[in-house]
């Protein structure tokens, strides 16, 4: 629902293909199953976390393909340890700050990104962030978004895997609840107000 969005890994990938991962792991050299460990947070963003994780986890080694464990780690932990790079493979969760669709992709991609990633490419950093910020009409931005997420698609420095949803909920005498949460999950009290109960 943001200005912008495009499901450039869905169509790109589309579904799973075991046959092909088997391939490009064997055209690399890699003939058994990949060790991995996947490490997550486990009091920052909620109990599903861990269930997220177990779920991946799952669809990995039914592949045949990976032979994955999970390791969860209390945020004071967790957080010092991603930022120094001790992790191969980590979680982490997103609440933008505005509803636009750059700080859904900037944070994770400009130079000093929230993730400490090493990750650039010139062309979003250079050419297609500066250009977007620039159209002050976000539609106008649309194309440069766009074509970010086609290249993020492309290289995967970042997997999104889960998008949240948010509940409102109110008695009948609440006014106004299905204008409290605008596009982007953004919770606007002021839409809310008493009303008469039947």
């Amino acid at each position: 629902t943001i200005t912008g969005h495009s499901n450039s890994f869905f169509n790109k990938y589309e579904q799973p293909d075991p046959k092909k991962a088997k391939s490009i792991l064997g055209d690399a050299g890699i003939n058994k199953p990949v060790k991995l460990t996947m490490h997550y947070t486990t009091d920052h963003y909620g109990p599903a976390t861990k269930k997220e994780f177990e779920t991946l986890q799952q669809q990995l080694n039914a592949s045949g393909l990976f032979d994955v464990k999970i390791k969860g780690e209390i945020w004071n932990t967790f957080r010092p340890a991603e930022r120094e790079g001790k992790y191969d493979v980590y979680g982490m969760g997103w609440f933008p700050d505005f509803p636009d669709a750059d700080n859904f992709l900037a944070p994770f991609l400009d130079e000093d990104n929230f993730l400490g990633s090493p990750y650039r490419n010139s062309t979003i950093n250079d050419e297609l962030i500066p250009t977007s910020r620039r159209e002050a009409d976000r539609l106008s931005a649309s194309k440069s978004i766009e074509k970010i997420q086609d290249i993020v698609a492309e290289d995967v420095p970042v997997l999104p895997l889960w998008q949240g949803k948010q509940y409102i909920a109110a008695r009948d005498d609440i006014t106004g609840v299905e204008w409290a949460l605008n596009s982007a999950s953004n919770l606007q009290l002021w839409e809310l107000a008493r009303g008469v109960s039947d």
